[in-house]
C-alpha cells in the first residue's frame, strides 16, 4: 500500500474534501464550504487529504 499526503490547494480538491469533513461536522453544509476553507487560509488553516492506492490478491 502506498499513501500520498496533499495539501487541497484547489476549489475543486476543497470541495471534494466535503463528505469526509461532514462525517466529522455534520452542521456544516456544503453550501458555502469552499468559501469559508477560503476565509480560514487567510488565517492560516490548512486542509489535507490522503491518496491511497493499494493491490490485493483472492485466493
Amino acid at each position: 500500500m502506498s499513501a500520498i499526503a496533499r495539501e487541497a490547494e484547489s476549489d475543486e480538491d476543497i470541495e471534494r474534501c466535503h463528505p469526509v469533513l461532514h462525517q466529522l461536522r455534520p452542521h456544516v453544509p456544503f453550501e458555502g464550504w469552499l468559501e469559508r476553507v477560503r476565509r480560514q487560509q487567510a488565517w492560516g488553516y490548512r486542509l489535507g487529504f490522503v491518496v491511497s492506492t493499494f493491490t490485493w490478491t483472492i485466493w
